[in-house]
């Protein structure tokens, strides 16, 4: 946040910007070595210190905890404090653990100024209060205990391996607060006894996701609006711009997050086309950038304060930006610096998340208008790596099936690029060709074998003596002979299986299907191309496995691009 005092104002003005571009480790060597600590840990954000202690250890930073404000100590813990919606009482232990260490004397002062709901159900959560009797002999106890000095009170603190460290912070915060805050030690002490740990949680998390909108985590239902759909065919309408002059204080991360070739093509083209921008539409869009990436945290539900969920957030949502620059400037550098100067960023992802969509919406509606296309049975024929394009573009926000590119990676990811995007609607589009060429032919399902993919089905096809109702059942072992020592004379070539009369009369037909079906897939352009690649590419699959085939050993081979009967 915006700090008034003129001292922190110049710092984040002028020292701040080249703070944010050093490496952790110089970060914190800057502060601590540096003059005026207390000056310039205030001036930097909250968000950015942390993570700039996290990745260089906070245990050997103990200066800078020492000259933390309490807000900035209490939005650590809103940042780092909770798993969700809940309290993350062993983080909380560690740091209240680090600020003692520094100064026993400022913690106390830093916990002091947290929200009361905060400290009392703490307390209330991991301690236990006995009222004392007058004259009652106190008994040793294995876990940290303190009595109030006007004996009213014996305060037992946890001891449990997971929040031990919390137990022996909190002992030492009553202790000292007793020594210097007596009345208030005492209404906080009956403040544990009779409060609820319910009203006390609910309160502590609406004053934490209050800090953390100003801080620019959206609540969840505002944060939803980046995934909304616009139309990436649609011309942005220009923006005009005005300056902000606490951008610098209120920014988390600078792109300097991203590090040296992290994410993709979305990201090198953004990265190119950002260094075209002048100073002030930078920082705008590293402003904009910050927003977009605390969004996603927030409804990926990732941990806030975790260094490698930030950069993961920043990958991913400038690399869907990336992927709308390359889109609308048909990947020209020049036309994407000028795009980052008339539109938001928030604008721009919903157009590089909305290729995605599209995709997805294109196959939903195949579905719903051909259910038979993929009804369980039919989905199970997909041959790899159609199988995970479908898959990944199901899922609900669609995702790309890294097996496209890479044939052993099974894993689907967010689009990286443009030409994931490319590849994925060409694999999309051969699904649905494949799918309704299929309808051609009559599969006998209880005697079909598992494992046969789409593929397969149109090899045996092929290579089946001519039916004029298209039925495809296992070949005969006969005909595997035959073909495997056409293929053994000519195995350098596919000419032996093209020229034989019965694939020939094949082809015929397969060609009268494909005219067939172009009414039921009017946009496809490339119909044609993609039907002869298939039946080739097919041909081409048969005489690969039937030209290294022994007829010797044939009954016990399993043939994977056929369906044989053995």
């Amino acid at each position: 946040m915006f700090d008034d005092d003129p001292k922190t104002f110049a710092l984040q003005k002028e020292w701040l910007p080249n703070w944010r571009q050093l490496s952790p480790k110089n970060r914190v060597e800057s502060l601590i070595q540096g003059d005026n600590l207390i000056s310039k840990v205030k001036s930097c954000p909250a968000p950015e210190l942390l993570l700039t202690l996290k990745e260089y250890g906070p245990g050997d930073a103990l200066p800078i905890l020492e000259a933390l404000p309490a807000h900035q100590v209490q939005a650590f813990l809103d940042l780092d404090g909770w798993q969700g919606v809940r309290l993350a009482p062993h983080q909380i232990g560690q740091w209240f653990e680090l600020l003692f260490e520094a100064n026993p004397r400022k913690a106390v002062k830093q916990i002091r100024g947290l929200d009361i709901e905060l400290v009392t159900l703490l307390l209330k959560l991991h301690t236990s209060i006995v009222p004392l009797e007058e004259d009652t002999q106190i008994p040793k106890f294995d876990q940290p205990s303190y009595v109030t000095p006007d004996r009213r009170y014996l305060v037992l603190f946890s001891n449990h391996t997971f929040t031990e460290k919390l137990g022996r912070a909190l002992k030492g915060y009553i202790q000292s607060l007793f020594e210097r805050e007596t009345l208030y030690a005492l209404r906080l002490i009956e403040s544990v006894r009779w409060e609820l740990p319910s009203p006390l949680e609910d309160e502590a998390l609406r004053f934490r996701n209050a800090r953390l909108q100003d801080l620019g985590y959206a609540d969840i239902e505002y944060a939803g609006e980046i995934f909304a759909f616009r139309d990436p065919d649609k011309p942005i309408a220009r923006r005009v711009f005005n300056s902000v002059h606490d951008r610098a204080a209120l920014s988390t991360f600078s792109l300097s997050w991203l590090g040296g070739g992290a994410g993709g093509e979305g990201v090198a083209f953004f990265g190119r086309s950002s260094q075209e921008l002048d100073q002030a539409t930078l920082e705008r869009c590293q402003y904009e950038a910050t927003q977009l990436a605390n969004r996603y945290l927030v409804l990926s539900g990732s941990e806030l304060a975790n260094p490698q969920s930030i950069q993961d957030a920043l990958v991913y949502t400038l690399g869907t930006v990336g992927i709308a620059l390359q889109y609308q400037t048909k990947n020209n550098i020049e036309e994407g610096a000028q795009l980052l100067r008339n539109a938001t960023l928030k604008e721009l992802f919903q157009i590089g998340h909305s290729l995605g969509i599209r995709l997805a919406s294109k196959l939903r509606q195949h579905i719903r208008h051909f259910p038979t296309h993929f009804n369980p049975a039919s989905r199970a024929r997909l041959d790899a790596p159609l199988d995970g394009v479908i898959d990944g573009l199901l899922k609900s926000h669609p995702l790309f099936y890294q097996g496209l590119v890479s044939p052993k990676d099974v894993i689907s990811r967010p689009f990286a690029g443009l030409a994931e995007i490319g590849a994925t609607a060409a694999a999309l589009n051969e699904v649905i060709f494949r799918k309704a060429l299929m309808q051609n032919f009559h599969v006998d399902q209880e005697t079909l074998s598992d494992g046969l993919t789409d593929a397969s089905l149109l090899a045996t096809w092929i290579l089946l003596p001519v039916d004029a109702k298209d039925h495809v059942a296992p070949l005969p072992i006969e005909d595997v002979h035959v073909y495997a020592q056409r293929c053994q004379q000519s195995p350098t070539s596919i000419d032996a299986l093209l020229s034989d009369e019965r694939i020939q009369q094949k082809r015929q037909r397969y060609d009268a299907m494909v005219i067939d079906i172009q009414t039921s897939l009017p946009h496809d352009q490339r119909l044609y191309e993609r039907a002869n690649t298939f039946f080739n590419q097919t041909i081409a699959a048969v005489h690969t496995e039937l030209k290294e085939l022994q007829t010797t050993d044939i009954e016990g081979k399993y043939i994977s691009s056929l369906w044989v009967s053995i």
